[in-house]
This record gives C-alpha cells, structure tokens and sequence, in this order.
C-alpha cells in the first residue's frame, strides 16, 4: 500500500468574488506527480490529465484532488466542485487508517468550499468549510471556516435589510 502524504500549498489563494475577497488555504495531494505541477503554477497540465476515474482507487483520489486544486486557481469553479465532490466519494474507498481519512475528507471539503466561494454559493461554501472543521480540527480547516464566516458577515453587511 501507498503511503498518502498531504503537502499544502504555500501562499494562500486569494480570490475576489463580486462582493468580497477571500484569503483561503488550498490542499494539494502529495503524489509526485500532480502536486508539483499545481505548486509550480502550472495548472493547464494538472487539469489536461484526462479522466481519473481509469486510475485506480487512491491515484484517482490524489488526482481528483490535486485537479480541482488546479481548477480553483484558474477560476474554473464549476469543474472545481466536480472533481472535488468526486475525491470526497473516492476517499471513503481508499485503504488508510481512520484518522488518515478524516483529514482528507476534510481537505476535500474544504477546497470544495473554496469552490463554491468562487460562485458566489456562500451558504454552500460555509456547509462545506464546516463540514470539513467538524471531520478535522485543524488549523487549515479552522482558517477556512474562520475566513468563509468572516466574509459572509461581511458580506451581509453590505445588503440592505
């Protein structure tokens, strides 16, 4: 069995939505592959890799993950949530200990809530940035969730009652 190892990006990803912008921390999936092309900013060859539902279980995983990685920084939320919504089915078919797939369970909620920020579907995004808190407190999911509800009250600031 592969080990899974979990690697961050560096810099936040900064994303300006129509009322608000937002400082998120990104996952990225430590597969040697993948993962250094995201960090590196080269996003086009992450998400060119075709479909990584003929890989096997945990490769598809790592995939999926590190493409909607991808597509996030590139503004594509729509395929974002995709591939996200599809590392979170995948996750629950890998074979790691418990603990292992609860953080990345929660990473995977937590870039899907990234996801959703980028279309403006913030009720979405905070159910996902929570969801991931409660599978994992960490200090990534807890600055995700923290920032999500900093700009919703912001957010809602700026509505009229």
């Amino acid at each position: 069995m592969k080990t899974l190892k979990l690697a961050l990006a560096i810099t936040t990803a900064t994303f300006l939505t129509s009322s608000y912008a937002a400082d998120y921390k990104l996952a990225v999936i430590d597969d040697n592959d993948t993962s250094k092309a995201v960090l590196a900013g080269q996003y086009d060859q992450v998400i060119n890799l075709g479909n990584v539902t003929e890989l096997d279980q945990q490769a598809a995983f790592e995939k999926s993950v590190n493409q909607c990685a991808a597509h996030i920084q590139v503004g594509k939320a729509d395929e974002a949530l995709s591939m996200c919504s599809l590392a979170i089915e995948l996750i629950s078919e890998i074979d790691v200990n418990a603990n292992k797939r609860r953080e990345l369970t929660a990473y995977a909620y937590s870039n899907r809530g990234i996801a959703h920020s980028l279309k403006n579907e913030y009720q979405a995004a905070l159910d996902d940035f929570s969801a991931a808190y409660k599978t994992k407190r960490n200090t990534i999911t807890r600055a995700n969730l923290k920032t999500a509800q900093s700009s919703l009250k912001q957010l809602q600031g700026h509505v009229a009652p």
